[in-house]
């Protein structure tokens, strides 16, 4: 089960209805450890939509600090926002 914190009420103001598409597809597929192993042609193709608009959506989120990127296709959702798992391993991983 993915849980999304939906109580950001600037959500709206910080990205855009694609960006947070993009951001539920990536939160849909993220492992326990809140890791997305996909580049972003793979997200484009699944999406079904040109790389340039993922990656300007990927840009946005990581500004956003909705998520961080490292390396080629490896994508870490920000436990702030999304994770897998128990709520109580979500505050573990947030320092709560």
């Amino acid at each position: 089960m993915v849980f999304v914190d939906v109580e950001d009420v600037t959500l709206a103001k910080r990205i855009s209805d694609f960006d947070l598409r993009v951001f539920l597809f990536l939160c849909r597929r993220m492992s326990k450890t809140n890791e997305v192993r996909l580049n972003q042609a793979e997200i484009a193709t699944e999406l079904n939509v040109y790389q340039p608009r993922i990656s300007r959506a990927i840009k946005a989120l990581r500004e956003a600090k909705y998520l961080t990127t490292r390396g080629h296709g490896k994508i870490t959702i920000s436990a702030e926002y999304a994770w897998r798992d128990a709520l109580a391993k979500n505050a573990d991983a947030r320092g709560d």
